[in-house]
């Protein structure tokens, strides 16, 4: 059947979620903005003019949530996050390469933001460095061998190996090994005394 029925499907939800933070922003704003790569005629020119209103707005609270060295936090007024500010990071070059009206200062500012964030914190998130890599910043530092790693952290480095041009295949590998068949599912396990993880966010992930 595909995707576009359960995308029409979803669209009124999206374009009228009512919460606002930097996260639900982004999580509203990026597939209604990408709901048109689905099938070019999935949209009627009313729902088409909408979806272009709520992009619009969507990237105009971002900007305003934007703190002035680059990154975001969970709301205006918080510290800025290095996820959030990955997550936002991510979306906003995906947009822009979808043909988006998306102001080259935001990606800019973020990109220079997360950097700073992973040297000032000594952080090396592999969801960081994907979301540097795919904006167009050059990283020397290895990517770290798979030994240990949590399966979302698999996953971001597979994909960041992918976007480099290095070997994805010690990544996958270990991701087959972590995996766990139920019948016809498969899932991912987060780790004992993980609190900022879950089997769901891992299964996600992967």
């Amino acid at each position: 059947p595909g995707l576009a029925g359960p995308v029409a499907a979803a669209l009124g939800y999206l374009a009228d979620y009512p919460y606002g933070c930097t996260e639900q922003t982004v999580s509203r704003l990026w597939p209604l903005a990408r709901a048109h790569a689905v099938d070019p005629a999935l949209l009627t020119p009313d729902q088409a003019r909408m979806l272009g209103v709520r992009v619009r707005d969507g990237l105009a609270r971002l900007r305003a949530f934007q703190q002035q060295g680059g990154g975001w936090g969970w709301w205006q007024t918080d510290p800025a996050d290095p996820f959030l500010t990955a997550y936002v990071l991510t979306a906003l070059v995906d947009l822009r390469a979808a043909g988006h009206a998306v102001p080259r200062e935001m990606v800019d500012g973020a990109a220079r933001a997360l950097t700073a964030m992973r040297k000032e914190r000594g952080g090396r998130s592999p969801y960081g460095r994907l979301a540097l890599a795919r904006a167009g910043v050059t990283l020397t530092d290895p990517l770290p061998a798979p030994k240990g790693m949590r399966p979302s952290d698999l996953a971001w480095t597979l994909l960041l190996a992918r976007e480099t041009g290095a070997d994805p295949g010690p990544y996958r590998d270990a991701l087959r090994r972590l995996e766990r068949r139920e019948g016809p599912l498969t899932r991912w396990a987060a780790g004992r005394g993980d609190a900022d993880s879950s089997d769901r966010m891992e299964t996600a992930a992967a």
